[in-house]
């Protein structure tokens, strides 16, 4: 019976290590392709619009894709990196929208990255480095010295 378990466990871990490598990895062509498609959408793009902001896209996807396969570059070098594609993306990205449709963008890319932060559970609020986890408010200074 307890061999049995064992087998069973190892086959459950040996399932979960195959299914977790599995995982669909995106090209940037398809990347950038459903964040067009997207974007279409949400911010009603005109054919115009919509092959700038397709070309953009791809130019940004593949960028983040060179930054995220670099294995020489340690992991802080690569996160800047990747937030000065996204910094520079949207500096091309506010020469394409209009100031409304840019708005809307800007507004669409704060969700996402709060559901994203949601996700890693990140339930504080953080504000100027400092977070309380409980009730999700910035502890006054002096709270601290007396806790």
């Amino acid at each position: 019976m307890r061999k049995s378990a064992m087998v069973m466990v190892s086959v459950l871990m040996i399932s979960a290590s195959v299914f977790g490598q599995q995982r669909q990895r995106f090209s940037p062509e398809d990347m950038a392709k459903k964040q067009t498609e997207q974007m279409t959408e949400s911010l009603s793009l005109t054919d115009e619009q919509k092959a700038k902001v397709e070309a953009i896209n791809l130019k940004y996807a593949q960028k983040q894709q060179q930054a995220f396969q670099s294995d020489k570059v340690e992991r802080q070098a690569r996160m800047e990196e990747m937030k000065k594609n996204h910094d520079d993306k949207d500096l091309e990205l506010k020469s394409v929208l209009t100031s409304d449709q840019y708005t809307a963008y800007q507004q669409k890319q704060q969700e996402r990255m709060k559901q994203a932060g949601d996700q890693k559970g990140g339930k504080g609020d953080w504000k100027g480095g400092k977070c309380d986890r409980k009730g999700g408010k910035e502890k006054p200074a002096d709270a601290s010295q007396s806790e």
